[in-house]
């Protein structure tokens, strides 16, 4: 694994047109970060709701409103690139996997062929681990732990491209294929 601070490594192994791989359309980076807006509305709405309901109506939540908060913002986003990572197939020393930065965007990467099943695991794992899974112990402990309910919180926005990237893969792509990106598009083959 390889940590960059710059725009995604570039494939030069890999020629997708000659090696039988097809395009996924997919819409751009500002795109689909807008695309995001709702669900990042609807699914806080929804944590929210149920949180207020769980915890009680004195229930309030601040994001970051002081440096442990931000420490825990920075931790988030390391572990959940991390829960990306650990689903690859290669070991984590692997030189095709890469968790970079470019933009204020934060990705982590595999330069090879991944089945669609695992990728969508790929995808949704942080998602599982770090907001379902918090919020439903919240939902039925007796225990009142806001960071839980602020790790669930943030983990949803640092999802939300996660989750859109999940539905359009699931929908799109066959059941069986092979799925590998080139910079920042994504091809797949049977």
């Amino acid at each position: 694994m390889r940590f960059l601070f710059e725009k995604l490594p570039e494939n030069i192994d890999f020629d997708p047109e000659n090696e039988g791989y097809y395009a996924i359309n997919e819409p751009s980076f500002l795109k689909l970060c807008l695309m995001a807006i709702p669900v990042i509305l609807i699914s806080m709405f929804i944590i929210g709701l149920m949180l207020k309901i769980r915890l009680g109506t004195h229930y309030h939540m601040r994001m970051i409103d002081s440096f442990q908060d931000l420490v825990i913002f920075l931790a988030i986003i390391l572990i959940h690139e991390m829960l990306h990572v650990i689903v690859f197939l290669d070991k984590i020393s692997s030189g095709d996997i890469f968790i970079g930065t470019y933009r204020g965007a934060i990705y982590a990467t595999y330069l090879r062929d991944i089945k669609k099943e695992r990728f969508l695991l790929v995808l949704i794992l942080p998602f599982i681990v770090l907001t379902v899974i918090p919020v439903l112990f919240l939902m039925i402990s007796t225990i009142n732990y806001s960071l839980l309910s602020k790790i669930a919180i943030i983990n949803m926005v640092l999802s939300s491209l996660d989750v859109l990237s999940f539905y359009g893969i699931l929908t799109k792509i066959p059941a069986n294929a092979k799925i590998r990106n080139k910079n920042s598009r994504s091809y797949w083959k049977l």
